[in-house]
């Protein structure tokens, strides 16, 4: 019986990441009391990492509007489009991560701590190419400012 209870909540409880679609993402970036609800995902490979020069690294960009269609990925954690907040980030070939940058309106906040356990990712890659995944932080206080999220989030790696 437990097993069987077991095994319908993990069931369950992995429905709403199987429910993404490509291009989608569902959770909440807080920006001291104000919930951004982040909708849309974005995946651009081939990206510089400017640590060790390779050009493997991917980009996923979590963003509350949809971003233009020609817009330019190659440095969009430094300028978000005007009035667009969301979360990027950069992992590397192997899908860990390596940066994180969030867009709170006001300016960038950027972290490379992924050893601290402030931030938890998980990425992967499924069958259709696809790369399915979650990134959360703990609380993160800067000055005035109060910073938290929690993302599901599926895109397809241009």
């Amino acid at each position: 019986m437990r097993k069987t209870l077991l095994t319908l909540a993990l069931l369950l409880a992995a429905v709403p990441a199987l429910a993404i679609d490509p291009g989608q993402a569902e959770g909440t970036l807080m920006i001291n009391s104000e919930a951004v609800n982040l909708t849309y995902c974005y995946a651009v490979g081939n990206q510089q990492n400017m640590t060790t020069g390779r050009t493997d690294d991917i980009k996923i960009v979590l963003a509350d509007k949809p971003l233009a269609q020609n817009v330019d990925f190659t440095q969009i954690e430094y300028a978000f489009p005007a009035e667009t907040r969301g979360v990027v980030l950069l992992i590397n070939s192997n899908r860990q991560p390596v940066r994180v940058f969030i867009e709170h309106g006001a300016g960038i906040f950027e972290s490379s701590d992924f050893k601290s356990g402030n931030f938890k990712v998980r990425v992967r890659s499924n069958r259709d190419g696809d790369l399915d995944g979650r990134i959360e932080s703990k609380p993160i206080t800067a000055s005035t400012l109060y910073l938290k999220f929690d993302v599901n989030f599926r895109a397809y790696v241009r």
